[in-house]
């Protein structure tokens, strides 16, 4: 029986565990992956910046888009 911290509240946990017996988090020991296949602790600086970086380009798009309509034929917004 393995010891590993519990990805939500970060106390000590059996790896066979299948509930964190402190805050009760399902599968406590398995490793939290992005969408990119990173592995990344919960609140960490790799995860934040994905999330931020996926957010700039978002709305990035989203200005472009508004910016970039023609709603008169003169090409003028207002």
């Amino acid at each position: 029986m393995a010891l590993a911290n519990c990805k939500e509240c970060g106390k000590k946990v059996s790896t066979s565990a299948v509930t964190c017996p402190n805050c009760g988090v399902p599968n406590p020991t398995a490793k939290v992956v992005n969408m990119l296949g990173m592995k990344v602790k919960k609140g960490s600086t790799e995860g934040n910046a994905i999330g931020i970086i996926i957010m700039v380009a978002f709305w990035g798009v989203v200005i472009f888009a508004i910016v970039n309509t023609n709603s008169c034929s003169s090409g003028q917004l207002f």
